[in-house]
C-alpha cells in the first residue's frame, strides 16, 4: 500500500501541471479575411494641349512726318505717341477699335481721377502753363516738372497700355513707338536749323519734356475746368470761405463771367479754383471727375513676348510757338 502511494504522488502532480500549464495555451487565431489584390489607380487623362498663339503678323511702317509746301515738317497736334496709337487704330479690325475706343476712355478717366486727387498741382500748372514756353529759369522749371507735373501723369503711356490691355500686340506697339521716335528726332532737328545740339539745349530739353509730359493731363484738366464752370455758383453756396477768400472770389468771378470763348472759361475757372482751399479745390475736380470703368483684357491676348516700348516724348514740343 505504502509503495502504490509512493507511485501515486508524482502521477498526481504530473497531472495538475499539465493542467496548470494548459491553461496558458493561446487559442489559435482566426485565419485572415481575403482582400482583392492591388491595383494600380488610374492616371489623369493628360491636359489637352492649348493651341500655339496668333503668329504676330509684319505690320507696315507707319509714318508721322508730313511736310508743307516749304518742305519743312509739319507739327502735331498731339504728342507723337497719341498720333502714332492713332494710325494704329486705323489699321484694326472693328472688334480692336472698339476695344481702342474702352482703353483710351477708361485711361481719360484715370486721367481726371489721377487731377482731383492731386488738385493743388494740377491748378498751379493749368495756370503756370505759359511758362513751358519761353521759360529760361531751369531751377523753376525742374521744380514745376519733378514736384507738380509728375504727380498728374498716368502710367504707362498710352502704346504701353494699349499693349497690356492686349489691343496692340508687341510688333505693332514696336513700329507705332518707332514712328514716334523718329517724328521727334527729325522735328527736333529741323527746329535746330539741322543741328544735333544748340547752346540752350539744356532748358530747351527740360522744358519741352515738362510741356510735352502736360499735354494729355491739362487736356483733361481743361475738359473738367469747363464742366466745372457751369456748376460754380453750386459749389460757392457749398464753401465756407474767409472775408479774403470771399473778395478774390468775386474777383475772379468777373473773369468768368466775361469770357467768351472755352479757353477763356476754362483759364476763368482755373483762377477761381486757384484762390480756395486744398480741400475745395479736390471736391470741385472730385464732383466733375468722370469715373473709371475697368477694362478687362481680351481673352485671347495677343503675344507680347518682351517689354512694352517706351513712353516718347518731344524733345521740343510742336505745340509751343518755339516749335512752329
Amino acid at each position: 500500500m505504502r509503495h502504490l502511494l509512493a507511485h501515486a504522488a508524482p502521477l498526481a502532480l504530473l497531472v495538475l501541471a499539465g493542467q496548470a500549464l494548459g491553461q496558458f495555451v493561446p487559442p489559435v487565431p482566426a485565419p485572415p479575411t481575403p482582400t482583392a489584390p492591388y491595383e494600380a489607380p488610374a492616371k489623369p487623362a493628360a491636359a489637352p494641349v492649348p493651341p500655339p498663339p496668333p503668329a504676330e503678323l509684319d505690320v507696315a511702317p507707319i509714318t508721322l512726318i508730313e511736310r508743307d509746301s516749304d518742305g519743312k515738317i509739319k507739327p502735331l497736334t498731339v504728342l507723337p505717341e497719341e498720333a502714332a496709337a492713332q494710325k494704329l487704330y486705323e489699321t484694326l479690325k472693328p472688334e480692336q477699335q472698339e476695344r481702342f475706343r474702352k482703353v483710351t476712355a477708361e485711361r481719360a478717366a484715370k486721367m481726371e481721377q489721377q487731377l482731383a486727387a492731386h488738385a493743388p498741382a494740377a491748378v498751379e500748372v493749368f495756370v503756370r502753363q505759359g511758362e513751358l514756353v519761353s521759360s529760361a529759369d531751369f531751377a523753376a522749371l525742374r521744380d514745376l516738372g519733378d514736384k507738380k507735373v509728375r504727380t498728374l501723369m498716368v502710367t504707362p503711356g498710352l502704346l504701353a497700355n494699349l499693349q497690356a490691355q492686349q489691343v496692340v500686340n508687341f510688333k505693332q506697339s514696336q513700329v507705332a513707338d518707332k514712328a514716334a521716335k523718329d517724328y521727334t528726332k527729325a522735328f527736333n532737328k529741323e527746329v535746330r536749323g539741322g543741328s544735333d545740339a544748340s547752346p540752350t539745349m539744356v532748358v530747351d530739353t527740360m522744358r519741352a519734356v515738362i510741356r510735352g509730359n502736360t499735354i494729355e493731363p491739362m487736356r483733361s484738366m481743361r475738359a473738367m475746368l469747363l464742366r466745372a464752370a457751369p456748376q460754380w455758383n453750386s459749389f460757392k453756396a457749398g464753401f465756407q470761405m474767409s472775408p479774403e477768400t470771399t473778395a478774390a472770389v468775386a474777383a475772379a468771378e468777373k473773369g468768368l463771367t466775361d469770357a467768351g470763348t472755352d479757353d477763356q472759361k476754362a483759364a476763368a475757372m482755373a483762377e477761381l479754383l486757384k484762390v480756395l482751399t486744398d480741400d475745395q479745390k479736390s471736391a470741385v475736380l472730385s464732383a466733375v471727375a468722370t469715373p473709371v470703368a475697368e477694362t478687362k483684357p481680351a481673352p485671347a491676348a495677343a503675344p507680347a513676348t518682351t517689354a512694352p516700348a517706351g513712353d516718347s516724348k518731344p524733345v521740343i514740343d510742336p505745340n509751343t510757338p518755339e516749335g512752329q
